[in-house]
């Protein structure tokens, strides 16, 4: 088994979005923040079709969107394997997690030791109780 999560973090995000330009947004913030990490496989999970799809198809858009998209989609040269898959919202309890934590704690990072209960979270997103 390899590592599930090595590094994790909540962002404030600085101005008001829709829900897909927020998706957007975290995809391009996520791989940059791996990219700074210095990780070199990444798989980069969403409940939002729409941008798992353009992200996969490699899609660009004249809109706030489409610009979040071109921008996740020219940090993809800096990973050796990215994958990005689209999951149902109860299967990206790890990313609600964090995303509720960034209301309360905007801003953090955690390099190999996540929150205990985001950690908690993970590890059931890979061996579920059944």
């Amino acid at each position: 088994m390899g590592i599930i999560m090595e590094a994790s973090a909540t962002q404030a995000i600085p101005y008001p979005l829709e829900a897909h330009e927020a998706e957007a947004y975290a995809a391009f913030w996520g791989l940059n923040f791996a990219k700074d990490c210095c990780f070199s496989n990444v798989i980069l999970k969403s409940d939002n079709i729409e941008v798992m799809g353009a992200l996969k198809q490699r899609r660009c858009f004249n809109s706030c969107f489409g610009t979040f998209i071109t921008d996740a989609i020219s940090l993809i040269k800096n990973f050796r394997f990215v994958k990005f898959s689209h999951v149902k919202r109860e299967g990206n309890r790890v990313a609600h997690e964090l995303a509720t934590l960034a209301l309360t704690t905007p801003n953090c990072m955690w390099m190999e030791d996540a929150p205990s209960h985001v950690q908690n979270l993970a590890m059931l997103d890979v061996f579920p109780l059944s």
